[in-house]
């Protein structure tokens, strides 16, 4: 139980929420069955409204600021990696979904097993996080979203290959892409 706006609520354990969606699947791996929308109930879990008041003064969103009009569910970042390690193994439709959330919390989730996924897979696993990374540029839209992925993913990609990308995300307008390049 959690105590918001005066009044207890019953929030479900990280525990329950694999336990529902191992019952959903139909494989004995409960992170391979989990979904974009288990992965939202399972950061929900940390959710706090207080903290997010905050979050929202700290990443500057207020009108005119860099991160205008970005909402957060007040989930810190420690918590956020460790549903990442809960959810691993999302699918990229998945992960597209987080990334496009409007939720601070799941872009960043959702970039955090990108990266977690792009640096233990295969070399055609990793292109194709690679070009779902660039597609969703739009949405890695604060300097904590690019810094906690960008190095890990595009990085060593662009080490590899596609030197004039890197030169267009510098020359970019742009901000975040600039510092994608980076």
């Amino acid at each position: 139980m959690r105590r918001m706006n005066g009044q207890l609520t019953i929030w479900p354990t990280m525990g329950q929420i694999v336990r529902q969606a191992r019952r959903r699947a139909s494989t004995k791996s409960a992170e391979a069955s989990l979904q974009a929308s288990d992965a939202r109930r399972l950061l929900r879990v940390h959710a706090d409204p207080v903290k997010a008041v905050g979050l929202r003064r700290f990443f500057k969103t207020g009108p005119g600021e860099y991160a205008e009009g970005d909402r957060f569910l007040g989930v810190m970042v420690p918590q956020t990696r460790l549903v990442a390690r809960t959810c691993a193994d999302l699918s990229p439709q998945s992960i597209r979904s987080l990334i496009q959330s409007p939720f601070h919390e799941e872009r960043l989730l959702g970039l955090l097993i990108l990266t977690r996924q792009y640096q233990r897979g295969t070399s055609d696993r990793r292109e194709a996080l690679f070009r779902l990374y660039l597609q969703s540029r739009k949405w890695i839209n604060n300097w904590d979203l690019v810094d906690s992925s960008a190095p890990y993913v595009v990085g060593p990609h662009l080490e590899r290959s596609e030197r004039k990308l890197l030169s267009r995300l510098a020359a970019s307008n742009h901000l975040w892409d600039r510092r994608i390049a980076v």
